[in-house]
């Protein structure tokens, strides 16, 4: 923390760090790789890369060369970086019959399912189009068996967090439909479409049946808030 108590300055350093390993190609490790992309893409500057101290004169001089130096490090650039790397890996296709370990089986799941929600996120946050393709992806579903990092000789040596595992899992069923809402609704195509009254009841019938669904475990309910619950409705 600075002297104000502002973390801010901590974390502009590591990103600097992260992303100066990056560009000097330090790692070989190309699934390592993919979970450093997915976490500097968390990394946010501001809108277009501008400081939250800039002053209006400053940012009418430097806007443009304040977005194009943003296009190369901001969370929709790092997103769509970690998407490239992970389908060149193959993570898009389905590894259930190759020679990995089941460990590795399960992280290579859980990595492109990540990968899926963060692409679908930062496209309704943004309004930038989509780059996962879900029909180009073979992927089975995460499940809550890919949580446990167990193999036959080695048992996990920490059990996974159930409301942790139930949040990721309903927050990925909640992205496929964040992505049906995007397709039907919001994309270009979509605006030449006639059937757009139905496509947002077909929206509305998913959202209502992914909240009947949802487990008790994330359920939001006032009387008994609790922090994941909370922040899975409000994706909702």
């Amino acid at each position: 923390m600075d002297a104000n108590g502002s973390t801010t300055p901590a974390a502009m350093t590591f990103y600097k760090r992260a992303k100066a390993l990056y560009d000097a190609n330090y790692e070989d490790d190309r699934v390592t790789i993919v979970q450093a992309l997915i976490l500097m893409g968390w990394y946010w500057e501001g809108p277009e890369g501008i400081s939250r101290k800039a002053t209006w004169n400053e940012l009418t001089t430097t806007l443009q060369s304040d977005i194009a130096a943003d296009v190369t490090k901001n969370v929709f650039y790092w997103s769509r970086v970690a998407v490239i790397v992970a389908q060149g890996s193959g993570m898009h296709r389905s590894v259930e019959g190759s020679q990995l370990s089941q460990a590795d089986k399960r992280l290579w799941k859980r990595i492109w399912w990540t990968l899926f929600t963060r692409d679908r996120s930062v496209a309704v946050a943004l309004g930038r189009p989509v780059t996962i393709n879900i029909e180009d992806s073979d992927v089975e579903m995460v499940s809550e068996d890919d949580f446990y990092d167990d193999e036959p000789d080695r048992p996990a040596e920490y059990a996974p967090n159930p409301i942790h595992v139930q949040f990721f899992i309903n927050y990925v069923k909640l992205c496929e439909i964040m992505g049906l809402v995007l397709s039907q609704q919001y994309s270009v195509a979509s605006k030449m479409r006639r059937n757009n009254a139905l496509d947002l009841t077909h929206s509305d019938m998913a959202l209502a049946d992914w909240l009947q669904n949802c487990p008790p475990e994330v359920r939001w309910e006032q009387q008994r808030h609790h922090f994941w619950s909370a922040l899975l409705h409000s994706n909702y």
